[in-house]
């Protein structure tokens, strides 16, 4: 999660790909099945009730058309693809991921859950999924964002995915604000910490995050900031880091499990700073595309 594809430690792997599949046991052992950050309500304390808040908060925002077509790009285990497909009725989800743990795992998840017929995964570019263009009622990207720069390009990959009146909707963590150069250059080991423990990324604003959607000729319905509630999911995740330890240490070693800590530190002192947020957008496709003022 660093603000522009920062640095990392050479022997880390930081590649999303591979830090991906190098991390997901582990973390889920942290972070639980949901595999997101959690939405808190004043008093809350448990990280799986938050995690499903948000989830439902994004639902609600989706709000789709019944027994819609869906896609979740950056699927991760593949867990939201399934709960999609019960709470919408959907008569398909599609769960777009890069990583092969990932979208194996989602398979063996709709199969258990016997949704097979109606859930499944490929192992793509979620921005350039190779997916029907045109014939989707919403997609779905929950904390994939990040990784998915240059976000124009992820912005088009969804207008061309939606069908006419669907929606994108995004949960992420942003910036509040551009970073300057001073700023990249005060805070680099902050964000070195950060590049090793949650991978390489490119946060962006949500100014950028809507020119974007509006470039790819999307109309942006909603921005919701988030950060407030979202700010209690790095202690949570410190505490349940440190509980379960030694089965973490046994995955991605001491060094791994001391940087996650260290990781979940500046993310809090970041959000307490206001240098990073989370952010909820939702996004139309026009029924009708715009015309061209002459």
């Amino acid at each position: 999660m660093t603000n522009a594809g920062g640095s990392s430690g050479a022997d880390v792997p930081t590649d999303p790909i591979r830090h991906y599949d190098r991390i997901t046991a582990a973390w889920t052992l942290i972070l639980g099945e949901d595999f997101h950050h959690g939405l808190f309500a004043p008093g809350e304390t448990d990280l799986q009730r938050a995690t499903a808040c948000l989830t439902e908060t994004m639902a609600a925002a989706a709000s789709p058309p019944a027994h819609p077509r869906i896609v979740d790009l950056g699927c991760g285990t593949g867990t939201q693809a399934c709960w999609l497909s019960e709470r919408f009725g959907a008569v398909q989800v599609v769960g777009v991921s890069t990583s092969a743990v990932g979208v194996a795992a989602g398979r063996r998840r709709s199969q258990a859950a016997g949704l097979s017929a109606t859930v499944t995964f490929v192992e793509a570019d979620a921005r350039d999924s190779g997916l029907a263009a045109g014939v989707w009622d919403l997609v779905w990207l929950t904390e994939s964002s990040q990784y998915l720069a240059p976000r124009p390009a992820m912005m088009r990959e969804c207008a061309r995915l939606l069908a006419p009146g669907g929606r994108m909707v995004l949960g992420d963590v942003v910036l509040t604000h551009p970073l300057t150069l001073r700023d990249l250059r005060r805070r680099h080991v902050d964000l070195d910490v950060l590049g090793d423990t949650f991978g390489d990324a490119v946060m962006g604003t949500t100014e950028e995050y809507t020119q974007a959607a509006q470039a790819a000729g999307l109309t942006v319905t909603a921005l919701t900031d988030l950060s407030a509630r979202v700010l209690p999911t790095f202690g949570q995740w410190r505490d349940h880091a440190r509980r379960a330890g030694p089965s973490v240490s046994n995955l991605i070693g001491e060094e791994g499990l001391a940087g996650f800590i260290a990781g979940c530190d500046v993310m809090e002192r970041f959000f307490a700073e206001d240098v990073i947020g989370y952010a909820l957008m939702t996004a139309d496709k026009p029924w009708e595309p715009a015309r061209m003022l002459t």
